[in-house]
């Protein structure tokens, strides 16, 4: 099966399906707003004429290669071309003003093509135990892991606990607008047909991104890169970031274990790994530089995430039919559309196709790799552009790409109030993190709980009946504890002054 799985991706029409793919991926990945979903939905009727495994090797190479293309946009201008970008802009854009912007885009190749192979094999040699594993989880350990990761990347803000707890709740604020999803009842609507639908991910992203922090770096003037050229070469720099990234494996390595575990779980996704890779590099990092001033890690872990969730969430799809994502749910509607039946039949009924898919994925790899350095020269040079020419027409772009999501001027509305909250925060300081995950957390942590308060007839005995949901809970309320921990520590070894005793970030 592996050799018939090989004969037919290395078909002229396999291999130019995957070019096509991959060139499209690129292009709708960079353009803030698209995503690989929609990327994925509008070429889907168009591959119904084309064979199973030409078809599926389109949709496939689109995802993978719009990861990167996201990634493209974060480094050079600061706009995440997609949800699982957000991360990258927090130290490729700084990488990119230094003149690094070749370095940055090879640590982000470099990590994505790990991450890539990462959620290939995983998805070839593991993927049934690891959904049986995967369907263990519950609603109440769902709720607990949301309130993790809010906590774990709060705790993070060294210095700004309190500003950090503002932004995350701020987040959590804007997630719960919209119907509630137990009783049907619009919340904080305020009497507008558009919020019932919850306010956006990718329109508060690009509000806060592309439209706050981008016109936040206009009275500086110059070009996003001060360097009068871009430094290191482009090609030279690019191979010298995909060398980093390789030589750094451990940090790409244990962001493409959280990349895997967390596609494996439905409803989570790009945005929930890259958030939760960036915070474990930040734990683990042995990079002196600051995160946020272009820290190696900060693109590498994040990158590396977002290609592996893509494995991981094939996982579920696969072997029970269950997708994790927007992405996930069309490649299943994709399967069915050439009537196949996704199971674990499908991997002896269909072995020959299944093959040629994960073959598939791997030349796809390979192909966004091809493209990134041939296309190097003109990315990279963006970043020369005055900003007097490139925060408008960035700013243009980002607005008509909130436009198009659903063709209604009140996403550019929103999307502009969400730019001057953008601005205002950066200039007091306020980190932007905790609001971004808030808003990816918030329907997860909600969601879940509601189930598990149906579950359970409205008992809380459900958070402490699975030792699995009791261990979680200890590690937050230890992750809560944890500052005063550390400062009665300090304080007991004598290292800090008496009047820093306790952490005044409270």
């Amino acid at each position: 099966m592996f050799l018939e799985g090989l004969h037919l991706v290395l078909g002229w029409d396999s291999l130019l399906g995957i070019l096509i793919g991959t060139l499209i991926g690129v292009v709708i990945g960079i353009v803030p707003g698209l995503g690989s979903g929609a990327g994925m939905a509008l070429i889907l009727p168009l591959v119904f004429y084309l064979p199973p495994h030409v078809g599926l090797l389109v949709l496939l190479s689109l995802w993978q290669a719009d990861g990167y293309g996201a990634s493209i946009s974060s480094i050079l201008i600061n706009v995440p071309g997609g949800s699982g970008a957000a991360f990258t802009c927090l130290d490729g854009y700084p990488l990119a003003k230094q003149g690094k912007a070749g370095l940055a885009m090879g640590l982000s190749m470099g990590s994505s093509v790990i991450g890539g192979f990462m959620g290939i094999a995983i998805l070839m040699l593991f993927a049934p135990p690891i959904a049986k594993v995967a369907i263990m989880f519950s609603s109440a350990d769902y709720f607990i892991l949301a309130i993790f990761g809010i906590l774990m990347v709060v705790l993070s803000m060294e210095g700004a606990y309190f500003k950090g707890f503002i932004m995350a709740g701020l987040g959590l604020m804007f997630s719960f607008i919209g119907v509630d999803v137990v009783t049907g009842y619009p919340r904080n609507v305020f009497g507008q047909i558009y919020l019932m639908d919850g306010i956006g991910f990718s329109v508060f992203i690009i509000g806060m991104y592309a439209i706050g922090r981008l016109v936040a770096e206009l009275p500086h003037g110059g070009s996003v890169a001060k360097a009068a050229k871009l430094s290191g070469g482009l090609i030279g720099g690019m191979l010298e970031g995909i060398k980093i990234a390789f030589i750094r494996w451990k940090v790409s390595f244990r962001a493409g274990v959280i990349g895997i575990l967390v596609g494996t779980l439905p409803g989570t996704g790009v945005s929930v790994s890259s958030a939760l890779s960036y915070m474990d590099a930040r734990t683990h990092t042995k990079d002196p530089t600051p995160f946020g001033t272009g820290n190696f890690d900060g693109v590498l872990a994040p990158e590396c995430a977002n290609n592996s969730t893509q494995g991981g969430g094939l996982i579920p799809t696969f072997t029970l039919g269950i997708p994790g994502t927007a992405s996930c749910a069309i490649f299943l509607g994709g399967l069915i559309m050439y009537g196949i039946r996704p199971g674990p039949e499908l991997f002896t009924q269909q072995g020959a196709l299944v093959w040629a898919v994960f073959i598939g994925m791997a030349v796809g790899v390979l192909a966004f790799l091809v493209v990134g350095i041939i296309f190097i020269s003109p990315f990279a040079k963006i970043t020369l552009i005055p900003l007097n020419f490139l925060v408008p027409t960035t700013v243009m772009i980002a607005i008509t790409g909130t436009y198009a999501m659903d063709g209604t001027m009140a996403n550019v509305f929103l999307a502009l109030a969400f730019g001057i909250l953008g601005y205002l925060t950066g200039e007091f300081g306020y980190p932007i993190v905790p609001a971004i995950i808030g808003m990816i957390l918030g329907p997860i942590a909600e969601r879940n709980f509601y189930q598990a308060m149906l579950i359970s007839n409205d008992s809380f005995s459900i958070f402490y009946k699975s030792w699995m949901t009791v261990a979680l809970v200890l590690v937050c309320i230890y992750m809560l504890a944890s500052p005063f921990i550390k400062s009665y520590r300090t304080r007991k070894r004598g290292d800090q002054k008496p009047d820093q005793q306790m952490p005044t970030q409270w």
